[in-house]
């Protein structure tokens, strides 16, 4: 069977499912943690110019107050050796979102998506130089109107 197949080309993962894919992880993995969740503060001044410097962009976290979660912090991860951004919110419920940033590298751009894996809810999207992912357990709808705040406060210079 090895022998027949050999000739067979597998297709590589496309670049958005492997941007997906470590943006889940991480947020499985940090969302469960409670007292190392995130290596910075957010009430730590150098959390975004650290971030920032880091994925090469000027990052500026909204505010998710009005739906009410509260930034609680960010961590710096690996993307297949690249750096992202990861910054965590939490409701008053102790529910947990992320919203992980990173270069697009050679993605071309993607419109919002929604997609459930390993549990979460990830709504993302692609805007070169740029790819984004805010994640959590929460209804669709929700997390549209999550992540249309986030798109939009993005969008400001």
């Amino acid at each position: 069977a090895g022998w027949i197949a050999h000739g067979t080309a597998v297709p590589a993962p496309s670049s958005e499912t492997g941007f997906l894919r470590h943006a889940v992880s991480a947020h499985v993995v940090f969302t469960k943690e409670r007292r190392h969740a995130v290596e910075a503060k957010a009430t730590e001044k150098h959390l975004v110019r650290w971030l920032s410097r880091r994925v090469g962009r000027t990052l500026n976290p909204p505010s998710l107050k009005s739906a009410g979660y509260l930034l609680v912090g960010g961590r710096l991860v690996a993307d297949d050796g690249a750096p992202a951004a990861q910054f965590m919110y939490q409701n008053k419920d102790k529910n947990r979102l992320t919203l992980y940033v990173r270069s697009a590298r050679d993605a071309k751009d993607v419109s919002f998506k929604i997609a459930t894996e390993r549990g979460v809810s990830a709504f993302y999207w692609i805007e070169a130089p740029y790819a984004y992912a805010l994640i959590g357990k929460t209804d669709r709808d929700n997390l549209v109107a999550l992540g249309e705040i986030v798109h939009t406060h993005l969008q400001k210079p």
